[in-house]
């Protein structure tokens, strides 16, 4: 009987981190519009890839302003541990995310933390400071109202390993 690999996919805003990065960037740094957008979305007028498109491009500064935001973000403490424990033993640690990408390395990269893939939204800076995101392609089987379908990733991990999914 062969040993089957398992890889660990872990959710990031509120798992990893304390809170959702993206409402604390919109609460501290976007035009209050942004809540009428959430409110779309909390009602299920609209998915979070929508509802996303919306709102971050409402936030002001580019990356100069909101890494003074990031910089108040607290890491669990507990997830480094568990990554290094996850090392060790050669199980891969994934992020699947509906969070922006840039936040999630910059969080990981100031503590120190190493993941073997990070599947989340891009976010874009155009020259003058604007920001968007950019989506990745689902499947056109998939019908996914999210910015990074979660299941589609799960779907395309080999499927001779045993999948943990966190958070």
């Amino acid at each position: 009987m062969t040993k089957q690999q398992v890889e660990i996919f872990c959710d990031f805003d509120g798992t990893i981190t304390s809170g959702d990065t993206i409402d604390l960037l919109l609460e501290n740094l976007a035009d209050e519009s942004w809540r009428e957008v959430e409110s779309l979305w909390e009602a299920g007028e609209i998915g979070s890839r929508e509802c996303m498109s919306r709102q971050v491009p409402l936030i002001r500064g580019g990356w100069t302003a909101m890494l003074k935001v990031l910089d108040t973000v607290k890491v669990d403490r507990s997830f480094a541990t568990f990554v290094s424990w996850c090392r060790r033993r050669q199980i891969p640690v994934h992020i699947v995310s509906d969070g922006l990408d840039r936040v999630i390395e910059y969080l990981l990269a100031r503590e120190g933390i190493r993941v073997d893939r990070i599947w989340s939204n891009h976010l874009v800076e155009s020259q003058d400071g604007t920001v968007s995101l950019r989506f990745r392609k689902t499947l056109p089987r998939v019908v996914c109202p999210s910015g990074q379908c979660k299941c589609q990733i799960l779907e395309e991990a080999p499927s001779s390993s045993f999948k943990v999914v966190v958070g």
